[in-house]
């Protein structure tokens, strides 16, 4: 093979964004159905598009990026792409989120059905950590499953297979 094979991470990346309206209506989605909850279709089409769109500006902006690291150091194992996958995901949400000083309010909310504070005069408590904890093991579950897809389509397009024994990943370079 000679070149670099875009078209096989074009396919890759296609297929972890694709994946990812799969995935948010099984986890977050399940226990309105469960409880038979009606949510309009409508809204139902907006809340995927967005989906949508933010897994493609994160595959593009991170997950792509890393892969490539990934594929440069030889490192493209399922663990290390999940790996890989997870932070890209959760790390702009634990910028974004991470718990700082407030000035002197207090704010508190719900925590899985309990009434608690997470800042007190201004100071993150317990809770702002466990909810900041508990949003990225969320959102990085997200990247983690789609960089296990984006693995999986990759070597599928480049061996004709998704699983790959350890001589082909570590050739997973390909020739230039």
């Amino acid at each position: 093979m000679s070149g670099f094979p875009v078209r096989a991470l074009v396919h890759a990346a296609l297929a972890a964004v694709a994946v990812q309206p799969i995935v948010f209506c099984i986890w977050p989605l399940l226990p309105v159905a469960l409880i038979s909850t009606r949510v309009p279709w409508q809204e139902m089409l907006v809340l995927l598009a967005c989906v949508l769109v933010v897994a493609s500006i994160f595959v593009i902006l991170l997950g792509v990026p890393f892969f490539l690291l990934l594929l440069r150091l030889g490192r493209t194992t399922f663990p290390a792409t999940g790996l890989a996958g997870f932070f890209a995901a959760a790390m702009p949400l634990a910028i974004l989120l991470w718990p700082t000083q407030q000035g002197m309010t207090s704010s508190g909310g719900n925590w899985f059905g309990h009434e608690v504070e997470f800042y007190v005069s201004g100071a993150p408590t317990v809770y702002a950590w466990l909810s900041l904890a508990a949003d990225l093991l969320w959102f990085g579950s997200y990247g983690f499953v789609s960089a296990l897809v984006f693995l999986a389509v990759w070597r599928k397009r480049l061996y004709g297979r998704a699983g790959c024994n350890a001589s082909q990943s570590s050739h997973s370079r390909p020739s230039r």
